[in-house]
C-alpha cells in the first residue's frame, strides 16, 4: 500500500501542514513507539493525547501526521494534515466493498482494481448495460450517516446513495481492462 499524502488530505478533507507533494506513506499507527518508518501517525486524542508524541513519531520515521492541533503541529515541524477530529478522520479512510453472494467471478485483483479507482470519492460504483451495480460496490465508511438519513426518509435503493455522496461512477468500457466480458458483474440467481 503505498498512499500519496495528498490523497490522504483530500479524502479526510484536512489542511496541509508543510509541503505534502512528495509524501507518499505505507501504513498508519496511532502508536509513536511502534510506528515504523513511512507510515502516518494518527494523533488520537483520548486519555493520553497523541500530539504529545508527533516529534517521537517523527524520529522514529513518521513520514506524515494525521492531527487536529494546529499549535502542536506548528511546535513539532513536522508535516501534517491538519483536520478536526483525527478519529473520525482516520474512519474516513476506511471503505468497504459489497459484494453479492452470489458473484463467483469476482476475484481479489479485481477487487483490488475497482478500489484503485474509488481515489477521493465516498463510494465506487460500476455501471454496465446502464445500470449502476451497487453490489459491487466499494462504499467508505463516512457514507454511512447519509445512507441513515436517507432510509430514515424512506429511500430503499442503495443507487440512490451514489447521487447524495461524491461518487466514481465506472462505465463498463472502464472496468474491461479487468475483466473483458464483465464476467464478475454476473450474479447466478
Amino acid at each position: 500500500m503505498r498512499i500519496e499524502a495528498p490523497w490522504v488530505a483530500a479524502v479526510v478533507g484536512g489542511s496541509p501542514f508543510g509541503d505534502l507533494e512528495s509524501i507518499v506513506i505505507d501504513g498508519v499507527d496511532f502508536d509513536s513507539r511502534t510506528i515504523a518508518p513511512g507510515q502516518m501517525f494518527v494523533a488520537l486524542v483520548a486519555e493520553r493525547d497523541g500530539h504529545h508524541h508527533l516529534v517521537d513519531a517523527a524520529d522514529r520515521g513518521a513520514a506524515l501526521h494525521l492531527c487536529s492541533d494546529p499549535a502542536a503541529v506548528a511546535a513539532a515541524g513536522v508535516p501534517a494534515v491538519l483536520v478536526e477530529d483525527t478519529l473520525l478522520a482516520l474512519g474516513s479512510l476506511a471503505a468497504a466493498v459489497t459484494v453479492g453472494c452470489d458473484q463467483p467471478f469476482l476475484t481479489a485483483a479485481i477487487v483490488a482494481g475497482l478500489r484503485d479507482r474509488l481515489g477521493a470519492a465516498q463510494l465506487l460504483m460500476p455501471r454496465a448495460e446502464d445500470k449502476l451495480q451497487p453490489l459491487t460496490a466499494i462504499y467508505r465508511t463516512a457514507v454511512v450517516a447519509t445512507a441513515d438519513r436517507l432510509l430514515a426518509a424512506g429511500s430503499r435503493r442503495p443507487r440512490e446513495l451514489a447521487d447524495a455522496v461524491e461518487s466514481a461512477i465506472v462505465e463498463a468500457d472502464e472496468l474491461r481492462d479487468l475483466d473483458p466480458e464483465l464476467r464478475f458483474l454476473r450474479n447466478l440467481n
